[in-house]
């Protein structure tokens, strides 16, 4: 029999006590030796083991796909971007008064004034009349990335072209934005840029 916490076997062998008739049991500790694995069995070990790897891994491949990486990163590339921004401070007041300038754009652009003027034109009247209110150029042709808040960065290339988006809430504060140009981006459908048409 074997020891299950010793790695020995026990050999034994009945001793007869001259005096006695009565047998006496001797017990004798013997190393044991592991039998060498054989190359079949640490094949299939090894086997096993990599399809364990496989299964932990496999659900969090399933979910990369190389093709739409390439595409990500050939977009990121291609598209870019020149976008205006009016920014208020991220407070109620802030956004309302954000609220009150896209409505007085879209009245003027309604009636027929280009809408970068009008954005232009709001965004200098409410710098000069609200503190902390500010127009800004973001960029000339910025591609993915290029912003530094990456709310702002994709609200570049989800909203329409030459539309007063907002107020947007990113960690500047509250924006209005407006796309004037934008260049490699399918959903414009083939427009690229806002141009001044002369009125008749």
């Amino acid at each position: 029999f074997a020891l299950k916490h010793k790695t020995a076997l026990l050999s034994h062998r009945p001793l007869f006590n001259t005096s006695s008739s009565s047998p006496v049991v001797e017990f004798t500790f013997l190393p044991a030796t592991t039998p060498p694995m054989s190359t079949q069995t640490y094949s299939l070990h090894l086997h096993l083991l990599l399809l364990l790897i496989l299964i932990l891994i496999l659900p969090s491949l399933s979910y990369v796909n190389p093709f739409s990486i390439i595409a990500r990163d050939f977009r990121a590339l291609t598209q870019k971007h020149t976008t205006l921004a009016i920014t208020s401070p991220a407070t109620p007041r802030g956004k309302d008064l954000l609220l009150e300038i896209k409505a007085r754009i879209r009245q003027k652009s309604g009636e027929g004034a280009y809408v970068v003027d009008a954005f232009v034109e709001e965004g200098r009247r409410g710098s000069s009349e609200h503190a902390g209110l500010e127009l800004d150029l973001l960029g000339e042709l910025l591609p993915q990335g290029a912003l530094r808040d990456s709310m702002l960065d994709r609200v570049c290339f989800e909203s329409p072209l030459g539309v007063v988006t907002g107020p947007i809430e990113t960690t500047s504060g509250y924006n209005l934005i407006l796309i004037r140009e934008r260049v490699g981006c399918k959903k414009d459908g083939g427009m690229t840029r806002l141009v001044k048409v002369p009125r008749s």
